[in-house]
C-alpha cells in the first residue's frame, strides 16, 4: 500500500507541474496589433496573426500528428471532422448534421449539404469512408477505436454514412472526433503530408520545415468566416528564442515555460494565461475473437 501511495503521489506532482502557458498581446489585441521591435522594424501587420511554437509536425497529415496538441489544432484549421465534443460531453455538429442511433452499434450519420474542399471537390459520404478508413489503416499508427466493421461500412447517398462497430465502444464518439475528413477524389498520401486539402476555415499557402507554417482565411468556407485573414506559426524550439520573439514583437502569442512565467509577466501589452493539461490515462482490452 505504501509504495502505491507513493506512485499516486508523484502521478498527482506531476500533474500540477504541467501546464500549457501561453503569452498573448494585451490591450492592443493581438489579432489586429501592429508591434515592432525596439530597433524600430515592423514585425507584425493588421492583417496577420504570429504565433510561436515549440517544435516542427514533420508534416501536416493529421494522422501522423501524436502527443502535440497545438500542431493538431493546427490541422483541425485545415480539415475539419464530422462532430466535436466539449469538455461537458455535448456534440457539436461540423460536417455531420445528425446521428441515426439505429442501434449501439450501427449510426447513419447525416452530413452538410453544399460543402467543398479547397480543391473545388463536394464534400460527400465517401469522403467519410476514406476518412475513417485512414483513421484505422495507418502504418505504424494508433486505432482511434478497434470495433469498426469496415466491410459494413458504406455512404448511403452523398449525404448519408452508414458506420457499423463489431461491438458498442463507449468512448468512439468522443475519439472519432479526431478525425479529419480527406478528399478522396485528390488524395495522395505523399502529397497530403504537406499539402493537405480540407473543408475549415484556413487554407495551407506555405510549410517550411523547421521554419514556418502560413494559413490563409479559406474565403469560400461554408461556414462563419475567421476573423484573422493570416496566421504565421513560427518555430521556435528553445524557450528563450520564443520570449524574445515576444520581446521583440517578432510574434504576438507564444508557448513560454513555468520558469518565464515571472519575466513574462512584467513585458507590457501582453497577458500570460496559465492552463493545467489534462492527461489522461487508459488501459484497453481487446474482448473480440482476432479470427473474426
Amino acid at each position: 500500500m505504501k509504495k502505491t501511495l507513493q506512485v499516486a503521489a508523484v502521478i498527482v506532482l506531476c500533474g500540477l507541474l504541467l501546464f500549457m502557458l501561453s503569452a498573448c498581446g494585451g490591450s492592443s489585441g493581438s489579432n489586429t496589433s501592429s508591434s515592432s521591435s525596439g530597433n524600430g522594424s515592423s514585425a507584425s501587420t493588421r492583417d496577420t496573426l504570429n504565433v510561436a511554437v515549440e517544435t516542427d509536425p514533420r508534416n501536416l497529415d493529421w494522422r501522423y500528428i501524436s502527443g502535440n496538441i497545438t500542431w493538431l489544432n493546427i490541422a483541425m484549421m485545415i480539415s475539419e471532422p464530422l462532430w466535436d465534443v466539449t469538455q461537458e460531453g455535448e456534440i457539436q455538429w461540423v460536417l455531420a448534421t445528425s446521428i441515426d442511433y439505429v442501434t449501439p452499434a450501427q449510426w447513419v450519420i447525416h452530413l452538410r449539404e453544399d460543402v467543398y474542399f479547397t480543391n473545388g471537390n463536394p464534400f460527400d459520404a465517401g469522403d467519410c469512408l476514406l476518412s475513417y478508413q485512414r483513421s484505422e489503416r495507418t502504418s505504424g499508427q494508433p486505432n482511434f477505436t478497434t470495433q469498426m466493421d469496415w466491410e459494413n461500412c458504406r455512404a448511403i447517398d452523398d449525404t448519408t454514412f452508414e458506420m457499423n462497430f463489431y461491438d458498442f465502444d463507449l468512448a468512439a464518439q468522443n475519439a472519432l472526433r479526431l478525425v479529419l475528413m480527406c478528399d478522396a477524389e485528390s488524395y495522395v498520401e505523399e502529397e497530403y503530408t504537406t499539402n493537405p486539402i480540407g473543408t475549415g476555415p484556413y487554407v495551407l499557402d506555405e510549410y517550411v520545415q523547421n521554419s514556418h507554417v502560413n494559413v490563409s482565411r479559406n474565403e469560400d468556407y461554408w461556414g462563419e468566416p475567421a476573423i484573422i485573414p493570416n496566421i504565421r506559426f513560427r518555430v521556435l524550439g528553445e524557450p528563450a528564442q520564443r520570449v524574445n520573439a515576444l520581446l521583440t514583437g517578432i510574434v504576438d502569442c507564444a508557448l513560454i515555460d513555468l520558469t518565464d512565467v515571472e519575466f513574462t509577466s512584467t513585458i507590457p501589452e501582453y497577458d500570460v494565461h496559465v492552463r493545467s493539461q489534462i492527461i489522461g490515462r487508459a488501459m484497453n482490452l481487446n474482448y473480440r475473437d482476432l479470427s473474426m
